[in-house]
């Protein structure tokens, strides 16, 4: 296996929400196999910064597959091509040199574009503070046991997230 490979970017690029977005290709070269794709993308935006291009927008908080922050499709899979992997922790190794990734953000109602492939996750991180486990410790029967509140909570909304529009 090749140390370094050479990557073509088709990425959809759009400056904000109320503004129409189209794909542009970015070509890299040298890109280590042992960068993940989002290391491959600050090496991109560090050749486009130096070009006097704007960088291309993406989110990431921990690159260590946790916060899902990172989330986008990767030629059309969500995260990408390896499954259950975060963007962050998929690997260039995964792709062959010269190969086509095409970029874009997710594209739902509940996450409107904010810039390329950044959305507005309001909707779910509201979600995700509604499923904050509310532990009570309950005796029973000489067993101390958890009891947890929320999950139904979180249900609900999104449920109401979900429904149709009434008109």
């Amino acid at each position: 296996m090749k140390d370094f490979i050479s990557i073509r970017f088709k990425v959809w690029r759009q400056v904000s929400n109320s503004s129409n977005g189209s794909y542009e290709e970015f070509s890299l070269e040298k890109v280590s196999v042992k960068i993940s794709l989002l290391e491959a993308l600050d090496q991109l935006n560090e050749e486009l910064t130096t070009k006097n291009i704007r960088p291309i927008t993406f989110d990431h908080d921990c690159r260590e597959g946790i916060c899902g922050s990172c989330g986008f499709l990767v030629n059309g899979q969500p995260h990408g091509p390896k499954k259950g992997t975060t963007t962050c922790q998929l690997y260039m190794r995964n792709f062959k040199d010269n190969a086509l990734i095409i970029l874009e953000p997710w594209r739902a109602k509940s996450f409107p574009i904010i810039q390329d492939l950044s959305v507005d996750r309001n909707a779910l991180d509201k979600l995700i503070i509604s499923l904050e486990l509310r532990t009570v410790p309950v005796g029973l029967f000489g067993l101390q046991i958890n009891i947890n509140f929320g999950f139904q909570v979180a249900i609900s909304l999104l449920r109401l997230l979900t429904l149709p529009m009434q008109i």
